[in-house]
């Protein structure tokens, strides 16, 4: 039998498939490679090109291109997922708009989490646990003083500040970092004095594998390079040598390590030191649990040919004893479950997947890798990813925002910001319609250890996303909300599904505005909470995010708070995390501290700090986090855990240059030392990871004024080094 072998090109370089390639040959089988270029620019391997030229195809990692359903096409497949591409919580379980292009593919998975999620999509998927041959790696006893080596392969995910906190406790005798990182990246440079009090030394990529092996020799404890594997070829032939794994708590290393008996786990969102005193009695546990896991590997190698070279149709007919139709398998359940939706080629090269090779070896992949990822690494919560189910039937009873109503009336105005007028005070004649409990004489206030929050939606035609925002305010856990909407005038059905839900409503109007601020500070004039959030109608809150954000704010005796987010698809699926930044004058270098969907801002904070500056279309709300985090009077907090989903098809998003104009404008007044030039390559390089020299002298420039603190200075400098810098490291001594 001849096998079609389609995998990625860079393992040409690293060899990891080799090993099955080994196996398959051992057995018999004719095996050819066909690389796929796709993921550097280059043309993906179309299957319909190579039917009939193979008796049989293994897709390693990648697969082919087809124009019809894999099951329609004369075709024996195996599909060799890797877990480190579906992330490393929910996303593989509710990615069914991904697998249900398999339908009539057996599935061979490295992964027991991701053969569990692979089933639950009715694939025939079987799950097989690898380890090398123990043998061919040469063991010995470790010595007294610890010695670490770390594999710098993917510094946005792993560097050496994280690895530096893990070992900060122990008595380390060296450290080896080998600096050979994916393509795209740029290596992390530890600072001088880590250098000299860690001792230090580098590599780069070696020419002969076996050069690499005897480093890690050398040395006593192997920190993984990534936070999860596919299967974990290097940390599994550390395990073979004798080393002590050091892993984040992820797959596919915590499917072969036990923490403390056979390797370490920790917590990558929370690195804290570890305990290396048992290293030896770890390291020989690792040895023997390659030894016996060699042993079940090689049981399982018939099982693996007998699947591969199976008929798909013989492999399905075991797992679906009573019948099965491919078609039913392909089929998507979304919110509408009578819905079908059309077959597409799943690698179809769409405008955004060629300028996502386009920047695979530039600058900007280390920024745009941990999002492109499908949540790898940076998911902090171990919660369910949750959907809006727009079908579930509203009632009275069952709305957040239905409760602690009372017949009292509010004293109208509050302030001069916020709780400025009850209702609109817009020419009647130019109000198309309003209406919320309010004007029927209900009203809510501030209960006993419960403040009151007010959600403030604003919204023009956007009837087939506002739904799903609204039921996410609807349906929170928190119980004591207000919620005002302001419409611009639609035209389409908008304000139909508004008044839908209009005894959920404190307030609704519907009238002309002048652009998206202006009607958020219409909506700050009509609310009444304590603390205020701003939810846009494209987006939705998690059902616990009002209660997280209240409970921290009132634990810390906060103004404002922050939060991670979802960052989703305009279909709905996640692409990853946006993560925290600080919440200081850092923010001061063009970074927001975090996305404004996942603030909640207390009336306080809105009247020391103003309106939003209607003055700019789409960047007024960093403005407003820049006014926050310079009030010292204005205390912050923050949620580690991401609240809200945020669609990256938004304003902001699709006019990127205009908003970066904004953000030059709104930094000239804080930077009133900075040049033009010195503020566009400040922007540059925050947003964009330009790097030239130009922007180089620019940025030294920069960290050489006296104007900014040391912890803006050190912060800015550290993200140089992290993309590479390395002109005038002297500048660390003196920062």
């Amino acid at each position: 039998m001849k096998i079609g072998y389609i995998d990625h090109s860079f393992h040409q370089k690293t060899l990891s498939s080799q090993f099955f390639v080994d196996i398959l040959k051992k057995n018999g089988l004719e095996v050819e490679y066909i690389w796929d270029y796709s993921w550097k620019g280059g043309k993906p391997v179309n299957l319909e090109e190579l039917v009939g030229t193979y008796d049989a195809f293994v897709f390693h990692q990648l697969s082919a291109v087809a124009s019809r359903p894999y099951y329609k096409l004369p075709v024996n497949i195996t599909y060799l997922p890797m877990l480190d591409n579906f992330g490393n919580d929910q996303l593989f379980h509710f990615n069914r708009h991904y697998w249900k292009h398999y339908a009539g593919v057996k599935i061979l998975c490295f992964s027991k989490a991701l053969n569990s999620a692979i089933l639950s999509h009715g694939l025939a998927s079987k799950y097989v646990k690898y380890f090398p041959d123990p043998s061919k790696f040469i063991y010995t006893e470790n010595e007294d003083d610890l010695r670490g080596f770390f594999w710098q392969r993917a510094p946005e995910q792993i560097n050496w500040e994280i690895i530096k906190k893990l070992v900060q406790k122990a008595d380390f005798s060296s450290m080896h970092i080998h600096t050979a990182v994916d393509p795209g990246l740029q290596p992390y440079h530890p600072s001088v004095n880590d250098i000299r009090d860690f001792k230090i030394s580098t590599s780069e990529w070696f020419p002969e594998r076996k050069d690499l092996y005897k480093i890690i020799a050398a040395n006593q404890v192997y920190f993984t390079p990534r936070p999860s594997e596919g299967i974990g070829m290097s940390f599994l032939e550390a395990m073979a040598m004798g080393k002590c794994v050091v892993s984040p708590d992820y797959g596919t290393m915590n499917e072969y390590i036990i923490h403390g008996i056979n390797g370490l786990l920790y917590n990558l969102n929370d690195p804290k030191p570890l305990d290396f005193k048992n290293v030896k009695e770890i390291s020989k546990l690792a040895r023997k649990s390659v030894e016996i896991g060699y042993e079940q590997w090689l049981e399982k190698e018939q099982e693996i040919i007998n699947f591969i070279v199976e008929p798909p149709n013989k492999v399905y007919s075991v797992y679906y004893p009573n019948g099965y139709n491919y078609d039913d398998i392909a089929q998507v359940n979304t919110i509408n479950e009578n819905q079908q939706l059309e077959y597409s080629d799943i690698n179809k090269v769409s405008s955004i997947q060629r300028m996502k090779r386009y920047v695979a070896s530039s600058k900007a992949a280390p920024f745009l890798r941990p999002v492109w990822r499908l949540m790898k690494e940076t998911f902090l919560t171990v919660n369910k990813t949750e959907k809006v189910d727009v079908n579930v039937e509203i009632t009275r009873e069952t709305l957040s925002t239905t409760c602690n109503i009372s017949n009292q009336s509010i004293d109208f105005p509050l302030g001069g910001i916020c709780g400025k007028f009850s209702r609109s005070e817009t020419d009647k004649n130019k109000i198309i319609c309003e209406g919320g409990i309010r004007l029927k004489g209900e009203y809510k206030k501030t209960i006993a250890n419960k403040p009151l929050v007010t959600i403030i939606t604003v919204v023009r035609n956007r009837a087939k996303k506002l739904e799903r925002a609204m039921l996410s305010v609807f349906n929170q856990t928190y119980d004591n909300v207000e919620y005002i909407i302001v419409d611009g005038g639609s035209t389409d059905e908008t304000v139909d599904i508004i008044k839908r839900y209009e005894n959920g409503i404190d307030y609704y109007v519907s009238e002309p505005d002048k652009g998206i601020y202006n009607a958020i500070n219409k909506g700050l004039s009509f609310a009444s909470g304590d603390y205020i959030g701003i939810l846009n109608s494209d987006d939705w809150y998690t059902s616990d995010a009002i209660e997280l954000s209240v409970k921290q704010l009132t634990e810390e005796d906060a103004d404002y708070s922050g939060a991670e987010e979802y960052v989703i698809n305009e279909d709905g699926s996640i692409v990853g995390i946006y993560e925290l930044k600080p919440f200081s004058n850092i923010a001061l270098w063009a970074q927001n501290p975090c996305n404004h969907g996942t603030m909640f801002i207390s009336r306080k904070a809105y009247e020391a700090i103003g309106l939003y500056d209607e003055n700019y279309r789409i960047a007024a709300d960093y403005k407003m986090q820049l006014l926050l985090v310079t009030n010292t009077d204005l205390k912050s907090c923050t949620v580690k855990k991401p609240i809200h989903y945020y669609e990256v098809a938004g304003l902001s998003s699709v006019e990127r240059d205009k908003t970066l104009g904004e953000v030059k404008e709104i930094l000239k007044f804080y930077h009133k030392n900075l040049t033009d030039k010195h503020l566009d390559s400040l922007i540059d390089f925050m947003h964009d990871f330009k790097m030239n020299e130009s922007i180089i002298n620019d940025l030294e420039e920069i960290l050489n004024m006296p104007d900014y603190s040391m912890e803006q200075r050190r912060y800015l400098l550290n993200r140089m080094i992290t993309y590479g810098y390395k002109e005038k490291l002297d500048l660390i001594s003196k920062i």
